[in-house]
């Protein structure tokens, strides 16, 4: 009697101790896939072209500007490809808030000096040509506080 319960004993920790170390596999196991899924240098070009661009915002009234919508502005001389050209620019808004026949919309405030920009009025800013290729812009001032003397 004594020997069979000794027996019954040392299978049910066996089978403890199977089951302890089978855990510990699926445990590590699931951190292995996990990591490798997780991956985000292994992302191919088709789901690199899926993630949607970052948000852009109004320097006006702080909108934000999905894909399609376009700010109001002007550049004085014909965009260069070199990375060390600056171009003069102004901005006018966005259409949340301007209206080129003078609607009142949103409340347009520079980004510089804090004060109310006029519907007349625009932010005055010199953009140049990053080596990445995109553009960067550079917002000077207003109208109101930037004027020339």
């Amino acid at each position: 009697m004594g020997n069979d319960l000794f027996i019954i004993i040392a299978i049910g920790a066996l089978i403890g101790l199977i089951l302890f170390i089978f855990s510990k596999y699926i445990e590590m196991a699931k951190t292995y896939y996990k990591k490798k899924n997780h991956n985000p240098k292994a992302q191919t070009p088709q789901q690199k072209k899926d993630v949607p661009p970052s948000k852009t915002y109004c320097p006006l009234c702080d909108s934000a500007l999905t894909p399609g919508i376009n700010l109001f502005s002007k550049v004085y001389r014909p965009l260069s490809t070199q990375v060390e050209d600056e171009q003069h620019c102004t901005i006018q808004g966005c259409p949340f808030c301007y209206s080129k026949d003078g609607e009142k919309k949103k409340r347009r405030s520079c980004p510089v000096c804090g004060r109310t920009v006029p519907m007349t009025g625009s932010l005055v800013a010199r953009m140049t040509m990053q080596k990445t290729g995109r553009r960067h812009v550079h917002i000077i001032g207003c109208t109101e506080c930037h004027k020339k003397v």
